[in-house]
């Protein structure tokens, strides 16, 4: 039968979460293969204008304007 967890106290399952979270690289906690490891940065892509190209403001979609509606004038009252 398990104890009653009181407080603060949680059960820790240190193993399986490390691995899951990441944790232990490079730690040298378990001397396992990922601390004699050599860190690499991840690759990054991008794509790039040919060779040459002038370089300018990326060109402009043209819109046309909407027509704003105008109101329709008031009618005057009627002198009484």
């Amino acid at each position: 039968m398990p104890l009653p967890l009181v407080g603060n106290s949680q059960p820790v399952m240190r193993g399986p979460l490390a691995e899951a979270a990441g944790s232990g690289e490079g730690d040298g906690e378990d001397g396992g293969p990922a601390a004699n490891q050599s860190l690499q940065p991840p690759t990054v892509t991008t794509t790039a204008p040919p060779a040459g190209a002038a370089a300018g403001p990326a060109p402009a979609m043209a819109q046309t304007p909407v027509p704003t509606p105008r109101p329709a004038p008031a009618a005057k009252p009627a002198p009484a």
